[in-house]
This record gives C-alpha cells, sequence and structure tokens, in this order.
C-alpha cells in the first residue's frame, strides 16, 4: 500500500500542476475578455479629455435635477404636514381677524396692569413700627444673654459635681492612723459615718 502511493505521488503532482495551470489559463482568458480597465492605445488625449469633461457636466447636470427634485418633494412633505392652512381670505376675514388680534392684545395688558398693582400694594403693606413690639436687634441680645446665663449655670453645675466627685474620693481613700491596719479601719468606718450623717 505505501509503495503503491509512493509511486503514485509523482503521477497526482503532474496531474495537479496540469489542472493548475489549466484553471489559471481560464482566468487570465476571462480577465482578459471582461477588463473593465480600457486601454489607452484606443482613444487619443483630446477624446479622453472630452469625454471626461461631458461625464462631469452629465453628472453636475444629474445632481443639480436630483436636488431640485428632493427641494420639491421636500416642500410638498411640509406643506401637507403643515398646521397652517393656507390662506385665501377676503379682506372682510383679514380685518375681522386683526381686530380680534387687537382686542385680544388690550385684554392681555389690562390683565398685567391689574396683577402689577396687587403685587405692588402687596409690597407697600404698612409695615410694624419699632414701638410695636420688639426689634431684631433687641430679641438677639436677648438671646444671647440668655445662652450667657445657660452657659455660667452650667458651668457653675459642673464645678460642683467636681467638688463633690473630690470630696467622696477624699472620703473612700483609706488613711493610715499610726501604721496599724485596724486603727485605718475604724477611720473609715468613722468617716463614713460623719459623711453619712
Amino acid at each position: 500500500r505505501w509503495e503503491q502511493l509512493y509511486n503514485s505521488a509523482p503521477l497526482k503532482e503532474k496531474r495537479l500542476g496540469q489542472e493548475r495551470q489549466r484553471v489559471q489559463q481560464q482566468e487570465e482568458q476571462w480577465l482578459a475578455e471582461n477588463c473593465i480597465h480600457r486601454s489607452a492605445t484606443d482613444a487619443q488625449p483630446d477624446q479622453i479629455f472630452s469625454r471626461l469633461y461631458r461625464e462631469r457636466f452629465d453628472r453636475e447636470k444629474r445632481m443639480e435635477q436630483m436636488r431640485a427634485a428632493n427641494a420639491a418633494s421636500r416642500s410638498q412633505q411640509l406643506a401637507e404636514g403643515s398646521v397652517h392652512a393656507s390662506c385665501s381670505a377676503s379682506e372682510a376675514d383679514l380685518v375681522e381677524r386683526t381686530r380680534r388680534l387687537y382686542e385680544d392684545g388690550l385684554q392681555r395688558m389690562e390683565r398685567l396692569e391689574v396683577a402689577r398693582r396687587l403685587h405692588n400694594q402687596q409690597f407697600k403693606a404698612p409695615r410694624r413700627s419699632a414701638s410695636a413690639g420688639p426689634s431684631r436687634f433687641e430679641m438677639l441680645y436677648s438671646d444671647a444673654s440668655r445662652r450667657d446665663e445657660e452657659r455660667k449655670h452650667l458651668q457653675e453645675c459642673h464645678e460642683r459635681d467636681e467638688l463633690e466627685m473630690c470630696r467622696l474620693q477624699l472620703v473612700t481613700t483609706p488613711r493610715r492612723l499610726g501604721g496599724s491596719g485596724t486603727s485605718s479601719a475604724q477611720a473609715r468606718s468613722s468617716s463614713a459615718r460623719s459623711h453619712a450623717e
């Protein structure tokens, strides 16, 4: 089997090479027949220039026609979808519309003037006189003095509490009297009794 594959490999390679060459020749022939590039030898430079000029002129003409068509279709779409009706009113209708607009403007001006007067009256309301009640300054001054008094009272309470704590600590600390344990215990009990009384 291996020998057969080994012997047939050169034949297979030759056949594949011929097939590749044939496919390549067919592709080149197709490209030559269907080439989109014109050969420059077929036309003179004057012909090429005139052809390009005509193509550009035709292209600009088509673009202008497309722009005009787009503008016409856009204006038609706007006209169809517009909320403004086409106005073909008579002169009497125009006079009536103008009169209504003028009267609406006058009514609006009157409403604004009434609102302005009401607004001004609210701001011109009589203000309280200084003798009617305490002024803002007096209220602030009394508030500040009240806070000072509260601060002093709290400080005094804090000092009293500290003094009381010091007394309690003095009472509960053991005192040495003469170096004996019984006398210090007696001193503690006597000081506790005196404190309780």
